[in-house]
């Protein structure tokens, strides 16, 4: 198969195979970048549940109102609950506003004029 491109010009199934390893290597660089991004992610979503797990034990333990401590914990995730929603809200908000509006319904009787 290569053959046929070195009769149409002289190394050029070379630089075909070039090109191929090159973006290959790309693609495995990218692969590596976004699971380490997700692995940091999952990190930070892991030492946010132990802050609030801890947040509420201690406090249920000083006040001796698990009630208190629970609701604590439930405002918490509410905020970052919130939190990831503004975050996201940007990118929603702008992919709405591009979609085209719809089309008004016909009046009924235009077309009898």
């Amino acid at each position: 198969m290569m053959a046929g491109y070195e009769e149409v010009q002289p190394g050029l199934a070379d630089r075909i195979m070039t090109l191929a390893e090159e973006t290959a290597a790309h693609h495995r660089e990218m692969d590596s970048i976004g699971i380490r991004g997700g692995l940091s992610l999952s990190k930070n979503g892991q030492l946010l549940s132990a802050a609030v797990t801890t947040i509420t034990v201690v406090t249920a333990m000083v006040t001796g109102d698990a009630t208190l401590a629970g609701r604590i914990a439930v405002q918490i995730f509410y905020i970052l609950a919130a939190i990831y929603v503004l975050g996201r809200l940007p990118q929603w908000w702008n992919a709405w506003r591009q979609q085209s509006p719809p089309e008004p319904p016909a009046e009924e009787g235009a077309d009898d004029e």
